[in-house]
Order: C-alpha cells, then structure tokens, then sequence
C-alpha cells in the first residue's frame, strides 16, 4: 500500500483517473519492478506519517520533511527531487528579481514552522517575516496587500499563481533558491 498526498501536484493529487502524478507514477513502477502488486492511497499531507506508523500504508510516496519526528517512526531514502524556493508579489510590483538588498524593509509572508520560513529569517534579516499556517493564507495576505511578496516552493506558487485562488493578482520573482542546509 502506497501512501501520497492528496494535493501535491505534478507529484500526486486526486484526478478524474484516481491518483495521479510524478511520485504516484515512480512508486507503482517500483511496485512492477519488484513485481508486487500495489494500491495507491491519497490522504492529507498532514495524515500521511501517522498512517504509516498505524500500518495503513507500507510506503510514504510523497516528500515528509526528514527529521527526528519522521526518523523516529520510520525509515527513509534519499530524496530524489528537491525543490526551489521562489517569491511572488503582486503584478505591479517593480521588482523584478529576488534579493535581500529588493526585498528589503518588505513584509514577507511565509507558512509557518517551514524550512522556508528558517531560511527567511536567516538570510533576509532586512525584512518583516510574517508566518501563516497555510499557503492560502500566505497567498490572501499577497493578494490584498498585507504582505508584499510571499516565498514558498516553487511548484505550489507556481501552480497557485496560474490558478483561481490568486485571481491573477500576482507574478513570479525571476530567480529559485536552493540551499541544501534547508
């Protein structure tokens, strides 16, 4: 039994087809390749370490954050995929480039008791870093102007920018970060 996030597109969400994307696709190949047939469950990010620790599932196919929680209850590989960091701001917003020198003296919104979060605090010491609980709220704060640029991963803002709930309001920083103490 394979376990995904139900809302973590390209890498797994729930489509008219069943569970889909990237991490559904390479964990039902695994399954072939070791030739055990396998089912795949989509749950909240949030319930996908407690059902394995409950055995309702053999395999997290989607990305937990590794630390002593996580290492405590299970094991685990080496990633296969990392992924970017990335601000947006609104669409008349004149900076076109993220740094901490544009950014400075900016209110950033950030979800809350995240490696993005960490990594803000530590390296964009110029700015206001205001925590949410979730990246829809980070992402209502942008859109009314309560923050002046979020950060975040990249495919979620992505995808979040592109969709209804930024009713188009906002744009895409050039520039990704990467940093692998975060």
């Amino acid at each position: 039994q394979l376990l995904g996030d139900q809302d973590f597109p390209p890498f797994s969400f729930a489509s008219q087809q069943g569970p889909s994307g990237l991490a559904v696709e390479l964990g039902l190949a695994a399954c072939m390749e070791a030739k055990v047939q396998c089912q795949v469950t989509l749950l909240p990010f949030k319930e996908l370490l407690p059902a394995l620790t409950e055995r309702r599932g053999d395999v997290v196919i989607s990305g937990l954050r590794i630390d002593e929680q996580a290492l405590a209850s299970a094991n685990a590989t080496r990633p296969y995929f990392r992924t970017l960091g990335r601000f947006v701001v609104q669409s008349g917003n004149p900076v076109a480039k993220a740094s901490a020198i544009a950014l400075s003296g900016k209110r950033l919104g950030v979800m809350k008791n995240t490696a993005h979060e960490a990594w803000l605090k530590a390296y964009f010491t110029s700015s206001t870093v205001e925590a949410f609980d979730t990246l829809a709220g980070a992402g209502d704060a942008l859109r009314t102007g309560n923050v002046d640029a979020i950060f975040g991963d990249n495919l979620q803002l992505i995808y979040w920018t592109a969709g209804e709930a930024s009713r188009k309001c906002c744009k895409l920083l050039d520039g990704a970060f990467s940093d692998l103490d975060y």
